[in-house]
């Protein structure tokens, strides 16, 4: 009966202690992974803070365009307007001279 006690022992001992190196190794893995992770999460913060920087640039230069075409429309719309009213005045000019 001592005997298979301390031989039980021996195979949970072993297989703990093959346990604990597998543990081990899984714990290294995690711990070499840990600084790569970090300095990725970094770089993605980056990248998106680039990204989001790129997407404002681009609103803001597409409402500069937009206000650009509205002040040139404007611009057009009151040209048409003054040539309008000089020819109205050139008429009335013929007509009475």
């Amino acid at each position: 009966m001592k005997t298979e006690r301390m031989e039980l022992r021996g195979r949970i001992g072993a297989r703990s202690e093959v346990h604990n190196r597998k543990l081990q190794r899984a714990n290294e893995l995690m711990a070499s992974l840990a600084e790569p992770m970090k300095k990725h999460k970094v770089e993605l913060a980056d990248w998106a803070k680039k990204l989001t920087d790129c997407e404002l640039a681009k609103f803001l230069e597409i409402c500069h365009v937009g206000n650009a075409n509205v002040e040139v429309a404007e611009i057009g719309f009151a040209g048409t307007a003054v040539d309008e009213h000089e020819d109205q005045q050139n008429r009335r000019a013929q007509a009475v001279g």
